[in-house]
């Protein structure tokens, strides 16, 4: 039994130290995504990020309202030539849907608002930098914008368009974009949804700018907004383009500021925890793909709970925080003492609510208690519970006598030492990958 152990254990060393490291099962993750976040995308920003400005966790520097309030100002960045969202009317003032949206915001929050025009590709470097507060500019929320940046809830919905001339009969759908040219903004989604179609893809500026080339034959067609294409239309009847095809699922725009320091370090330990999920799944359960396969998508939404929990209510988890390093308590703990659930339970139920897999929503439930898992999940639910630990381990949040022995044992960890190999090991893989 003991060669048995010491096998295991050796089996994961050596897969880390030899780099047989991946930090998805993407698959998995796009099949979830396409079929319940995405659809969802709305409610999860808005509930975890608590609509944006209004839920900026204060820090020793002042939270953005604070910042907004104290300046009198509101800093919107927008591309102004990208109509009807943003761009220059007849007398040349600066004019769109987005533009009046930023008033407003201004108004509510009793401050002036100052509009910058940049171009696409500089927005989000603006925001990152603080150059601007958040950008108003038909922003689409995305699967990699909304781990970055906090989103308020959506204001519009929008489909792409394929825009083509009306000659060409080519281009009747997305997918006859495989070998042909089209052209949009760089680092757009729509330049990156043409490349995933297997389209070349020109970069420009603006709107008009990639009609030239298209026009022009440089490009053989270009994806916008749908509201876009139809504004140009109406105010350009004698164009010469054609709607060649839209898609049939609607986007959501919403607007995107910085994230606040609180959710970055959730996030970071979601990332964390599914990447020591995955790994750990392929190493002690290789023989069971379905394991494999849930694992990395189990591990990061782990702490979904946490994060709408942390984020609805700062002030209030604060004090459970202080409260429970004041007296030895653990936190999830207090949480059932005060507000009659955990945030696995919180976190569960939403999933439960937006149709997860079951297996998911078993997971979230029941990773601070494995022993209360379903025999099927049992398993996967003990790896993320293992997971999460040691992401706290490494933090010092814990010691090693605060780890369920019998989860350890179900891994064949029998002291700290061995837990401390396998715990720098991932780390250090983990710290090598996120560089």
């Amino acid at each position: 039994m003991n060669h048995q152990k010491i096998s295991v254990q050796e089996s994961l060393l050596e897969s880390l130290n030899k780099k047989q490291i991946r930090w998805r099962a993407k698959t998995k993750i796009d099949f979830l995504w396409e079929n319940f976040m995405k659809k969802n995308l709305f409610i999860f920003a808005a509930a975890v990020f608590s609509a944006g400005i209004m839920s900026c966790k204060k820090s020793e520097s002042a939270d953005l309202l604070s910042q907004i309030q104290k300046k009198g100002k509101i800093t919107i960045a927008m591309e102004g030539t990208w109509a009807p969202w943003t761009y220059h009317d007849e007398k040349n003032e600066l004019v769109g849907y987005d533009v009046e949206v930023g008033k407003k915001i201004a108004e509510k929050l009793g401050v002036k608002a100052e509009f910058v025009e940049v171009d696409w590709d500089g927005i989000f470097a603006g925001i990152d930098s603080k150059r601007y507060d958040l950008s108003l500019n038909g922003v689409e929320v995305t699967q990699e914008r909304a781990f970055k940046y906090d989103f308020s809830e959506p204001y519009a919905y929008t489909h792409t368009a394929l825009i083509v001339k009306k000659d060409n009969d080519s281009i009747k759908k997305f997918e006859d974009l495989k070998g042909k040219t089209t052209t949009n903004s760089l680092g757009s989604t729509y330049a990156e949804y043409a490349e995933s179609l297997g389209a070349k893809v020109v970069t420009i500026d603006s709107f008009e700018e990639t009609l030239q080339l298209v026009e022009h034959g440089r490009a053989d067609a270009t994806l916008n907004d749908n509201a876009t294409f139809f504004y140009y239309q109406k105010i350009k009847p004698e164009n010469p383009f054609k709607l060649a095809a839209l898609t049939e699922n609607a986007s959501h725009v919403a607007i995107p500021m910085r994230k606040g320091e609180e959710t970055k370090t959730l996030w970071t330990h979601a990332y964390r925890v599914a990447f020591y999920t995955y790994n750990l799944a392929r190493n002690f359960c290789s023989s069971n793909r379905t394991i494999v396969e849930d694992s990395y998508i189990c591990g990061l939404l782990h702490d979904m709970g946490k994060l709408i929990f942390e984020t609805t209510h700062p002030s209030y988890i604060n004090r459970i925080k202080d409260i429970c390093a004041q007296k030895g308590i653990q936190p999830d703990i207090f949480e059932k003492l005060v507000a009659g659930v955990n945030h696995g339970e919180i976190g569960a139920l939403i999933a439960e609510k937006w149709n997860f897999p079951e297996v998911i929503v078993s997971v979230i439930r029941h990773h601070h208690e494995p022993d209360l898992a379903p025999e099927n999940v049992k398993k996967l639910t003990e790896i993320v519970y293992l997971s999460d630990m040691l992401a706290h381990y490494q933090e010092k949040d814990i010691d090693f006598y605060q780890f369920d022995q019998e989860v350890l044992a179900n891994f064949h960890i029998t002291n700290e030492i061995q837990l401390q190999k396998i715990s720098d090991s991932l780390e250090k893989a983990f710290d090598k990958e996120s560089q």
